[in-house]
């Protein structure tokens, strides 16, 4: 009897040859890796922002930085990446008799991990390194972590004032106890070698473009096989080294997209404005005291507000991008169009678009700054907040641990039970407040204050006060009369 093949699988022998080429290929979710020598980050920070708002480093799962040349006085909230998180190593000039120069930085994308630590940093005048272990939000049982090693071996200067071999023995004695330390972990080994190389017999090289002149400095080294394909990319504005864009095999372009911010803005002009007005003026407001509770009273009243707000005034829906405001369409172009220059090895073109762009970024940022001295003079808060996101300040969320119960202990232990309160006495024929005194007070309201609880905006309250001070007054007055 001829066993019958189940539909839709693949048994023939063109299967069965290209399971054995295939035999004992891992896949791996390994991360996408942007590699590059800044040769001084601080002043390419813009550059490094524009570049991972594009398509093809939006997704990136890390960007590994050398040579950033940063110290104590650039601050974590200097160099910071809106999405990702930072992990640095700066050169200390005790241990290096340098001053400047050196330094290892990785960004951590948080939409790929969000759980890693520091392992260990080893520091000397030839070599740099930095152990960080990341546990991403997914993983293959089979592996525990994964283990970025970044590296940078200076260049020597003269042959007798270290010994390359020495270098490259640290280097591999690091590898072999970050491997027995971590067994089940996915190790990689990047960054940039110059002279040292990994002699390491189960490591496997995927930079195969030429990063500096006609050699290859800047390496990713792992242990599995068939796992990333490299890129050759722009240097980071005048670096001396190109950038290197490593993408493992099953990378998908938009498994780690950040989305845009969905906003709904409602659309204050001066026609919804009196068309919500005119519907306001024709309102009956006797109808909603009819009930005795003031607390009734109130509620109604507010959801009457935003009904006839809900029908009046339309709303748009706008996606707000986390670009930084001085990022433009022109800069865009010009990323875009070095990356081609650079694909076509047309190097007029490319130094051209490298200068292009940064004397657009230039001119953007001058183009923000005058924005922001006149808004300061009209609009002082949209101004402050553009202010915010040009430095990268954040705003400090303070928790409170008073325990609020012992503070109304510690207030109230003077006080005895039998003391009878005051209260005044209210006559039910007296108002207490007018209606000229409520509107005063309701066209003062400052606009740029939160809405309450109520979800009833000051600016609402502000521009419809001629129309609902009379019930407020009212609701009010009864409130005051109304017996504790």
């Amino acid at each position: 009897m001829i066993r019958s093949k189940i539909r839709g699988k693949r048994g023939g022998l063109k299967q069965r040859v290209k399971d054995c080429k295939l035999k004992g290929r891992i896949k791996i979710n390994l991360p996408s890796i942007y590699l590059s020598n800044a040769n001084r980050l601080y002043n390419k920070l813009d550059e490094l922002e524009a570049l991972v708002r594009t398509k093809e480093l939006e997704n990136c799962c890390c960007l590994a930085i050398t040579e950033t040349w940063l110290d104590d006085t650039h601050t974590d909230n200097f160099i910071s990446l809106p999405g990702y998180s930072t992990v640095r190593s700066d050169r200390e000039t005790d241990k290096t008799n340098k001053q400047c120069g050196g330094g290892l930085l990785l960004y951590i994308n948080d939409n790929w991990a969000n759980k890693f630590i520091l392992v260990s940093t080893h520091i000397e005048p030839h070599l740099e390194i930095m152990v960080v272990k990341v546990r991403p939000y997914w993983l293959p049982r089979e592996i525990a972590c994964v283990l970025l090693i970044l590296v940078y071996c200076p260049v020597f200067d003269k042959p007798s004032h270290a010994n390359v071999k020495d270098v490259v023995a640290k280097l591999h004695t690091t590898i072999e106890k970050s491997e027995s330390d971590n067994p089940n972990a996915a190790i990689l080994v990047l960054g940039d070698f110059n002279s040292a190389s990994i002699n390491l017999k189960r490591y496997k090289q995927y930079v195969n473009c030429t990063t500096r002149n006609n050699k290859t400095l800047d390496k990713l080294y792992t242990l599995h096989d068939y796992q990333y394909k490299s890129y050759k990319k722009p240097q980071l504005g005048n670096s001396d080294h190109h950038s290197v864009l490593l993408l493992p095999y099953n990378h998908r372009l938009s498994g780690h997209r950040t989305k845009p911010k969905k906003i709904t803005k409602q659309l204050w002009s001066d026609d919804n404005i009196k068309a919500l007005q005119n519907c306001l003026d024709d309102t009956d407001w006797s109808v909603f005291f009819d009930n005795p509770s003031v607390s009734v009273q109130a509620e109604t009243i507010k959801d009457y507000l935003l009904y006839c707000i809900e029908q009046n005034i339309p709303t748009q829906t706008v996606y707000q991008h986390h670009d930084k405001p001085w990022m433009n369409t022109t800069i865009r172009q010009l990323l875009s169009k070095r990356q081609q220059a650079l694909q076509n090895h047309d190097d007029a073109t490319y130094r051209n678009c490298q200068q292009q762009i940064q004397q657009e970024i230039r001119y953007a940022k001058r183009q923000i700054g005058k924005q922001v001295d006149e808004k300061f003079q009209s609009d002082a808060k949209s101004a402050w907040d553009m202010l915010k996101s040009l430095l990268k300040l954040k705003d400090k969320h303070v928790e409170c641990s008073v325990d609020v119960d012992s503070l109304n202990k510690f207030f109230a232990r003077f006080e005895s039970d039998h003391v009878t309160p005051f209260l005044p006495d209210v006559n039910p024929s007296l108002e207490m407040f007018s209606v000229n005194q409520v509107y005063n007070v309701l066209v003062h309201v400052d606009v740029g204050k939160g809405s309450g609880p109520d979800g009833v905006s000051a600016r609402i309250i502000r521009t419809l006060a001629d129309c609902i001070s009379e019930p407020v007054c009212k609701l009010f007055n009864n409130h005051y009369k109304t017996p504790l």
